[in-house]
């Protein structure tokens, strides 16, 4: 089919957005709210979008879920929850370099299950580093096994991972839609990739590091800022998850369950923090949530002229004819892409292709279940496959420990190929 030449402009000025997304050179959000204010110039000049078209584009139950939740990490933060957690999990491994790894892959996966990845990876990063220098270990083996398990535990929950954030949102999928379709693909995989990481590690394993009695020495408690507010927020954090898991049999939606939780917590804490509550808001990672209303509305715009309708005709096709091979060229294709692309924007191109498939009358479900599986796993490829990859590399660089491109690709590509594999026998077996 012959593009128009509308058509042909908008998809210029996609895929040259997508391309300084890509290479960083301008940060991402810039990036993308440049991308989408051109976009709906060019849309009034031509005719074809309203001021209301643009509103409509943007997805507000997303954004309104992933800064509720950071308001709670704010709060853990600042109460010293993950020094905390951090100090405790190195005195149960008693230093020994094994122990640490898996304890730390496994806590920081299954934390970034409930709470965003980006902060967790953002706030366990220092204290790896720091006691890494103690212990006289390099603490990139550890660096780089939180930061894969933490988009491998991502996968495995709605609120885990910002693309499934924005499935959920598209689908109407519920918080135990996400436990009994991805959980346990997470947690396998994370249990067989540790596997990898012992023999991958086999050498770092066997360093015997020094200094031990230091860190036992530590009293974790020491590093709890404020007890109380801590107690509290976790309180209401489970109180939040459990509410998640109920959400649709009491008529909530996630996004208002996550405001629930954001505001209970900002309330039981009101003394302490009604003079800092700036500082905590501070912590909220606007550029973020203003990187996903630019998304939204550049996917929008593409979808507004029928180049994803286009898109999705020629695979309707190809789709009934091998539903098998279509869910798993998705899984790897998605895999693929969010090596390549960041996975929010990737996942923000994908989900109306689907959503056109589905138009057709095809049952889509395990095409869903697939592109979370790609988008998650499929970030651990590269450093720039996921927001906290980046996070990582910069701030461990900044702390004065460089992880390479090359170093990241050899057990970044090995960890996404195994959990990608155990992902596609997984769908194929429940789905197909």
């Amino acid at each position: 089919m012959e593009l128009s030449s509308t058509q042909l402009i908008v998809l210029a000025i996609f895929l040259i957005t997508y391309f300084v997304i890509f290479t960083e050179k301008i940060h991402r959000t810039i990036a993308a709210l440049f991308g989408a204010v051109v976009l709906i110039l060019y849309g009034h000049y031509e005719g074809f979008l309203s001021a209301e078209d643009v509103i409509h584009m943007v997805e507000y139950e997303v954004i309104f879920l992933l800064a509720s939740m950071m308001i709670i990490v704010s709060l853990l933060m600042k109460a010293g929850f993950f020094e905390y957690l951090g100090i405790k999990t190195v005195k149960l491994a008693r230093g020994n370099p094994w122990k640490m790894l898996v304890l730390f892959g496994f806590i920081t996966g299954f934390v970034s299950m409930f709470l965003d990845n980006v902060t967790t990876v953002l706030l366990m990063v220092p204290i790896t580093i720091n006691v890494a220098k103690t212990l006289g270990i390099s603490p990139i083996p550890l660096l780089l096994t939180e930061v894969l398990f933490s988009n491998i535990g991502g996968v495995g929950t709605l609120v885990g991972d910002p693309p499934n954030i924005m499935i959920a949102a598209a689908t109407g999928f519920t918080f135990m839609d996400f436990i009994e379709n991805l959980f346990p693909v997470a947690v396998i995989s994370m249990i067989i990739v540790t596997l990898l990481f012992r023999i991958y590690y086999s050498d770092y394993v066997k360093v015997k590091p020094r200094n031990i009695e230091d860190i036992l020495k530590l009293d974790e408690n020491s590093f709890v800022k404020d007890r109380e507010m801590m107690n509290r927020t976790l309180i209401i954090l489970f109180l939040t998850i459990a509410l998640f898991t109920i959400h649709h049999k009491i008529g909530l939606e996630p996004f208002e369950v996550a405001a629930i939780g954001a505001s209970l917590s900002l309330l039981v804490n009101y003394k302490k923090v009604q003079k800092e509550l700036h500082s905590i808001l501070e912590n909220v990672e606007w550029s973020t949530l203003i990187f996903f209303a630019a998304l939204f509305i550049i996917v929008g715009i593409v979808d507004t002229v029928g180049l994803l309708k286009i898109a999705a005709d020629a695979i309707v096709g190809f789709v009934h004819e091998n539903y098998l091979l279509a869910t798993l060229l998705i899984l790897w294709g998605s895999a693929a892409g969010s090596a390549i692309v960041d996975n929010i924007p990737f996942t923000a191109t994908m989900i109306p292709l689907i959503l056109h498939i589905e138009e057709a009358g095809i049952k889509t479900d395990a095409l869903w279940w697939a592109l979370a599986i790609g988008a998650g796993f499929g970030g651990n490829a590269t450093p720039i496959g996921a927001s906290a990859n980046v996070v990582t590399l910069g701030f461990a660089e900044k702390l004065g420990f460089r992880i390479t491109f090359k170093e990241w690709l050899k057990i970044g590509t090995l960890t996404t190929l195994l959990s990608c594999f155990i992902g596609s026998i997984y769908v194929i077996i429940l789905h197909l």
